[in-house]
């Protein structure tokens, strides 16, 4: 794999790490969906959970992927459960 650097950082090693460091893969087009049935727009949803519309879109367009804190507030503020949003990967206790 060949890593690009963008402002000096290797962004592909960093993205790769991110997605490794928590049981849990946001699926970001549930997210979206269930967003959209509740009828919150993007900015409203963001201020709501307390993050910025752009983080939420990067993770909704699977660029990106919360913080424990944040997948449980999304999970909380769509009344779902977690498992609804992120569903534990395969082998993780």
């Amino acid at each position: 794999m060949r890593v690009r650097w963008r402002h000096g950082h290797p962004w592909r090693t960093v993205a790769i790490v991110s997605q490794r460091q928590s049981r849990y893969a946001t699926n970001g087009d549930t997210v979206r969906e269930l967003r959209d049935r509740a009828g919150y727009s993007l900015r409203e949803f963001a201020r709501l959970v307390g993050t910025d519309p752009t983080h939420l879109s990067r993770i909704e367009n699977a660029k990106g992927q919360p913080s424990n804190k944040l997948r449980n507030a999304i999970a909380k503020a769509l009344g779902v459960d977690i498992d609804r949003i992120a569903p534990r990967e395969n082998g993780a206790v």
